[in-house]
C-alpha cells in the first residue's frame, strides 16, 4: 500500500496538482508513522519536504528534509533510488534543502546543502540522482545570480542527461544555462533557448517547476530589454501558480511583474508600486526572506525616485539587518549599495 500511494504521489506530483498532492503526502506519512519503520519514515517525509517547498510553505519544508537527513543512512537505504522515484531520498533532502535555505534567507547554507548533495550522488555514482542534484544545484545558483557557476552546472546538467536520455532534467539544463546566457548579454540566443527548453519540458507532462522556470525566461528578457514579453511571461508563470497551487515562486513572479510593468509603461508607476508590496506580503507570509528583501530593493529605487529616501531607506535597512549571512551575494550587495546611495543624498 506504501509503495503504491508512494507511485501515486509521484504521478501527481509531475502534474503540480498541489492539493491533491498535498493529501496523499499526509496519507503517506500517517501511514509511515503507524508502521514506526524508520526506512517507511523516511519515504514518508520525503514527499512532505517537496509538496511543502512547492505550496511555498517554507517553515514546514525545512522541517520535513531535516527529519529526512536525520533518518537517511546511506548503506540502509541505497536501495531506495530504485523503489521510490528513481533518485536517492539522501540527495533529494540536500538538494530541496538547498532550495528552501535560499528562499528562508540563507543563501551561503543554500550552497552547502546543494554541495552535499552533488558530493552523495556521486559517492552513489546513481545517474539519475546526479543529474536531479545537478539541476537543483543550478537553480540555488541562478538564485544567488552567480552566473559562471550556474553555466557551470548548467552545461554538466545538459551533459549527463544527453548521455542518459534524461529528457526532462535536460530541459532543465537548458533552461539553467540559458539564463546565464542571458546575464551574459546573449539576449535574443538566451530567451530562444529557455522559451524552448520549457516547451520541451512541458511536452513531457510535467508542470512542476514552470513557474520558476517563467520566472527566468522574464529575468531573461528584462536582462535583454523586452519588458513586453517578460510582462508575459510573469502573467503565464501566475496563471500556472494559480492553476497548479505551486506558490513558491509567486513572490519572485509578482516582483518581476511591477519590474516589467515599469519599463513597459513608466507612467504606470502605481501599479508598479502595488505589485512590489504584493510581492513583499507573499514573501513574508511565507518567510522568504531572498525574495522579500528583493522585492523590498525594487520597491525602495521606486520610492527613491518619487522623493520618499527616508522610507526607502527605513524598510530596506530593516530587511537587510535581518540577514546574516551570502553578503558575498548580488542581492545583497545591489541592496547594501542602493542603501549607501540613499543616506548619501
Amino acid at each position: 500500500m506504501f509503495r503504491a500511494l508512494w507511485g501515486l504521489w509521484l504521478v501527481t506530483n509531475g502534474r503540480a496538482r498541489i492539493e491533491d498532492l498535498q493529501r496523499i503526502a499526509e496519507e503517506l506519512l500517517a501511514l509511515a508513522e503507524r508502521q514506526d519503520d524508520p526506512a517507511l519514515l523516511l519515504e514518508g517525509h520525503h514527499p512532505m519536504w517537496a509538496t511543502k517547498l512547492w505550496r511555498g510553505d517554507l517553515r514546514a519544508a525545512k522541517r520535513h528534509v531535516e527529519e529526512g537527513m536525520a533518518l537517511y543512512n546511506l548503506e540502509q537505504h541505497r536501495s531506495h533510488a530504485i523503489l521510490y522515484g528513481g533518485h536517492d531520498p539522501g540527495v533529494c533532502c540536500r538538494m530541496m534543502s538547498g532550495v528552501i535555505l535560499w528562499l528562508l534567507g540563507h543563501p551561503t547554507s543554500a550552497v552547502e546543502q546543494t554541495g552535499a548533495s552533488l558530493a552523495l550522488a556521486r559517492e552513489l555514482s546513481h545517474p539519475y540522482s546526479l543529474a536531479m542534484a545537478y539541476c537543483f544545484a543550478g537553480m540555488v545558483h541562478q538564485l544567488r545570480r552567480d552566473v559562471n557557476t550556474t553555466r557551470e552546472i548548467g552545461s554538466s546538467t545538459i551533459a549527463i542527461c544527453s548521455e542518459y536520455g534524461f529528457r526532462q532534467w535536460l530541459a532543465v539544463g537548458k533552461i539553467i544555462d540559458g539564463w546565464g546566457l542571458a546575464e551574459q548579454g546573449r539576449g535574443a540566443a538566451a530567451t530562444a533557448q529557455i522559451g524552448a527548453a520549457i516547451a520541451e519540458y512541458r511536452a513531457t507532462g510535467t508542470e512542476l517547476l514552470v513557474p520558476f522556470f517563467l520566472s527566468a525566461l522574464a529575468a531573461a528578457h528584462l536582462k535583454s530589454g523586452d519588458a513586453e514579453a517578460a510582462l508575459s511571461a510573469t502573467v503565464q508563470g501566475l496563471e500556472v501558480a494559480a492553476e497548479t497551487g505551486q506558490q513558491a515562486w509567486t513572490a519572485e513572479l509578482t516582483r518581476l511583474q511591477g519590474v516589467s510593468t515599469l519599463k513597459y509603461t513608466p507612467s504606470d508607476a502605481s501599479k508598479a508600486e502595488a505589485l512590489f508590496r504584493q510581492a513583499i506580503e507573499i514573501a513574508r507570509r511565507q518567510a522568504a526572506g531572498s525574495l522579500e528583501l528583493r522585492a523590498l530593493t525594487s520597491l525602495a529605487r521606486l520610492l527613491a525616485t518619487q522623493g520618499a529616501r527616508d522610507a526607502a531607506r527605513e524598510m530596506l535597512s530593516n530587511a537587510y539587518d535581518r540577514m546574516t549571512e551570502g553578503f558575498d551575494t548580488a542581492d545583497l550587495r545591489d541592496a547594501k549599495l542602493l542603501l549607501e546611495e540613499l543616506k548619501s543624498q
